[in-house]
């Protein structure tokens, strides 16, 4: 049917209507058929006389031949599995039931040419029989033609349903469509029902009632539907040689939904399934969390899969950790994706170099505006093909389920900064922001760098829209410092000291002892305000280089203008502040990557000594402190060996 026919079928919404039977002549009994009321006498088959059909009484209807009339019951169908929905509504077959699919109950009884003609033309107006909440399956089939059958029961279902389910699923040859959302007990004697081949079975959507991380459904191993086009499964444990995913070469869309860690496959089994999908269109792949360690060490036992081609992908969906997206997109091509969307739990760190190369990979994907939100549980980005007001279907959507500010922003600037080169076409960014949890004024520091990394992902931005709400909380990480341009990468110079430089004694190795996990103050370390203002060096310096233990990253202190701002140096309490905003600083995903395995470990040892039961702290992730492994305690500064103009913090 073409696409200007298919736009002008209409919805079609009738109320509920109690059903009987309807006997056909005598002479056609094998055209019985289950209708609504109200019922009608028998009638002749014969056809309809010309002199009738030119009386100047004849109602026009009757003027039109057999094939304008089937045009128009063709174009009369409803929209049964949400194709005039939303892409989230058609996944799950429709926010309707399937009861739409008995539109043409009520027009076999208009008059005796249409009830034929309709009844004569099966295939081609996808005649289907219903099977859903109180209807009586057997008494229908037992005097209905021989259609295909659909099966629908979103909710409880009584003891008579389900015998009557039961005995449809018996009609191996005959059932099209099935949707189940049911209780868990009865839906897993359903399961166990339909072990065998379906030869026309076309549409298969199952899941619980309620969603839970308890039970596990288990998907019949010999279960198999050749013709199967959309499959989508909550809940279920699927056997890595499932005949369904093995052998359904013509499926179009594909839903998994995994809740329950028993019922996760890793990546390589994903993919293996895939590789008999060729003819894949929408691919939505949705794991509750699942640690990331527990999959790279999956990854590590996993044999190598040869690279995929999905040639007719246009929607790739995920949910889950960075690692799985990862070991999948490393191996999968989609040339003609349109559509990409992602949501990563919170995690410590992310690094997703696969994924800008997966983009990369895509001819469609084309970003030209974004728009950034942060709301109370989740930060999200949508990326357009044009600007926003010409299109309102994003190309790109990455979201994280996180909920502070500052630990929003550092999770979405690691993600945008692997993506910076994808980002490059993007001139137009807005930012819109929901109250919610506020970082804390200790974050304010790291804060300002990670928006500076957030916005250097965009190299190409000439127009930038903010929230009013938001603009308070992000001005001051643009503010501009001495020879530093805005919204540009930050290049902070480190002035040559000389050997006659000396550093404060309070802050000389090994008279410090600060305790770098907590906010400095009066009792941490021990010093007065007045040795708090003084300044760090002899003579005083406008900032000071530093390096922390055996990290590799170099900072420049630089004064708070506010104390003195005509004559600015650098303070002790400057000193201070800048070794903890410092070792606040998220570890990128890149960084962490690099490290060994058994560093890693020690790093997260840290971690967990460091957060204990703070879970909001625990949820902002890995920080440069947590690489110091356990060694919380600063003794002082002395001068770096390999440069003088460097002062090392020595951490015991």
């Amino acid at each position: 049917m073409s696409n200007n026919l298919k736009d002008r079928r209409v919805r079609f919404n009738s109320n509920p209507v109690t059903e009987v039977r309807s006997s056909f002549p005598a002479s056609s009994t094998s055209m019985q058929v289950y209708h609504p009321t109200p019922p009608y006498s028998p009638v002749s088959t014969s056809p309809i006389p010309q002199p009738y059909l030119r009386s100047p009484r004849t109602a026009l209807i009757h003027t039109l031949d057999d094939d304008s009339l089937l045009n128009i019951f063709h174009l009369y169908r409803p929209f049964s599995l949400g194709e005039d929905e939303d892409d989230e509504a058609h996944l799950s077959g429709g926010n309707s039931t399937w009861n739409l699919e008995r539109w043409w109950y009520k027009l076999v009884h208009v008059c005796r040419r249409w009830r034929y003609l309709i009844l004569a033309s099966p295939s081609h107006l996808s005649l289907c029989l219903v099977c859903t909440h109180g209807t009586p399956v057997v008494d229908m089939l037992a005097h209905s033609p021989l259609f295909p059958l659909i099966i629908d029961y979103l909710g409880d279902i009584t003891a008579e349903d389900e015998a009557g389910v039961l005995f449809a699923l018996e009609q191996h040859d005959r059932v099209r469509r099935v949707r189940f959302q049911l209780p868990v007990p009865k839906l897993q004697k359903l399961i166990t029902a339909i072990n065998e081949e379906y030869p026309v079975l076309e549409h298969l959507i199952m899941g619980p009632l309620i969603e839970d991380n308890n039970p596990i459904l288990i998907l019949p191993e010999r279960l198999q539907a050749v013709h199967l086009h959309h499959l989508r499964l909550t809940s279920f444990a699927l056997p890595i040689r499932s005949r369904l995913l093995t052998t359904a070469a013509g499926l179009v869309t594909l839903n998994l939904i995994i809740h329950h860690p028993s019922a996760y496959f890793p990546p390589s089994t994903l993919i293996q399934w895939l590789s008999f999908m060729p003819q894949l269109e929408t691919l939505v792949i949705l794991i509750f969390p699942v640690r990331n360690l527990d999959v790279e060490r999956q990854l590590t036992r996993t044999p190598v899969v040869t690279r995929l081609t999905l040639p007719n992908l246009r929607w790739f969906g995920f949910q889950g950790i960075s690692a799985y997206l990862e070991a999948v997109v490393h191996r999968v091509t989609t040339p003609r994706l349109e559509k990409l969307q992602i949501l990563f739990f919170n995690q410590l760190t992310f690094s997703v170099p696969h994924l800008k190369q997966f983009m990369s990979r895509t001819e469609s994907l084309r970003l030209a505006s974004a728009t950034s939100k942060f709301s109370s549980k989740e930060v999200y980005m949508e990326v357009y093909p044009r600007t926003r007001k010409e299109t309102e279907i994003y190309t790109l959507r990455i979201c994280v389920l996180c909920c502070h500010l500052d630990w929003q922003v550092s999770s979405v600037a690691q993600i945008f900064n692997s993506l910076s080169q994808m980002f490059s076409s993007v001139e137009r960014l807005t930012l819109e922001f929901d109250e919610h949890s506020r970082s804390s004024e200790e974050q304010s520091e790291v804060d300002r760098a990670e928006w500076r990394e957030f916005f250097g992902s965009f190299s190409n931005m000439t127009t930038l829209l903010v929230d009013d709400e938001l603009i308070e909380k992000f001005s001051h990480c643009l503010r501009l410092d001495s020879g530093e341009l805005p919204l540009k990468p930050v290049l902070l110079p480190i002035n040559p000291q000389t050997p006659g430089v000396y550093i404060h004694p309070a802050l000389a190795a090994p008279s410090l002892l600060y305790d770098i996990r907590s906010h400095p103050s009066g009792s941490n370390p021990r010093l007065s305000p007045a040795v708090l203002t003084t300044p760090a060096s002899s003579p005083p310096l406008p900032s000071l280089a530093l390096r922390v233990g055996d990290l590799p990253w170099l900072f420049t202190v630089w004064p708070d203008a506010g104390h003195s701002p005509e004559n600015a140096v650098v303070t002790v309490q400057d000193v201070l502040l800048a070794i903890y905003f410092h070792l606040r600083t998220a570890v990128k995903g890149d960084e962490y990557e690099a490290m060994s395995r058994s560093r890693k470990v020690e790093i997260f040892r840290a971690f967990d000594s460091r957060v204990r039961t703070d879970q909001i702290q625990r949820g902002k992730g890995l920080r440069r402190v947590d690489l110091l492994r356990g060694r919380f305690h600063a003794q002082g500064l002395v001068r770096a060996q390999s440069k003088d103009s460097v002062w090392d913090v020595v951490i015991q």
